[in-house]
């Protein structure tokens, strides 16, 4: 994949296309190998092994930037039109747009939750907190999962049960994000 990268990025270099030309390598989705019991990237795991994506830009005349914020991939769509100059398109879309973030010399508040949703599940996260929701279509019940990422990046110590207030708040902000509740 490095060999084939780098002969795209020659090639670009090598023309005019380099002035003008933005690159985003990005993934659709993380792989799992046995750290929840599967290998692949199940549709109803969204830990964050299967959500935690890569995105790099590479913007003409921009300097190297890491953004530290909460990004989700429907903020690309958003920013690249604003970065080629199509603008009024912020309404058509769910994503935020990264462009006064990534021009800015300060960290710029962007998402406050990152959203994935799954065939049974819905996960929500903020900087501190990652919340699981998975439905029992059957009963009707919920079940929850709460992960302290900065203490528990690996999401192996489920803290709903000593948590509501959080799992609540987390759900709620879930309700309101996706269903408009």
């Amino acid at each position: 994949m490095d060999k084939r990268l780098a002969f795209i990025l020659n090639s670009i270099s090598n023309t005019r296309l380099a002035n003008n030309t933005i690159i985003i390598i990005t993934s659709d989705h993380g792989e799992e190998f046995m750290e929840y019991g599967g290998i692949s990237h199940p549709a109803d795991h969204l830990y964050n092994i299967n959500t935690s994506v890569p995105l790099i830009m590479y913007i003409p005349g921009i300097k190297q930037k890491k953004i530290d914020n909460l990004i989700q991939s429907i903020d690309i769509l958003p920013t690249v039109l604003n970065l080629t100059g199509i603008n009024g398109s912020e309404s058509y879309f769910d994503g935020v747009d990264l462009t006064n973030a990534i021009l800015s010399h300060k960290q710029i508040k962007l998402n406050d939750y990152l959203i994935s949703e799954g065939p049974n599940i819905d996960s929500i996260r903020d900087k501190k907190w990652k919340l699981y929701i998975k439905r029992n279509l059957i009963n009707k019940n919920f079940t929850y999962e709460l992960y302290d990422l900065q203490n528990d990046p690996l999401e192996k110590n489920n803290l709903a049960q000593k948590e509501p207030k959080i799992v609540k708040s987390l759900h709620d902000n879930l309700n309101k994000i996706i269903y408009k509740k």
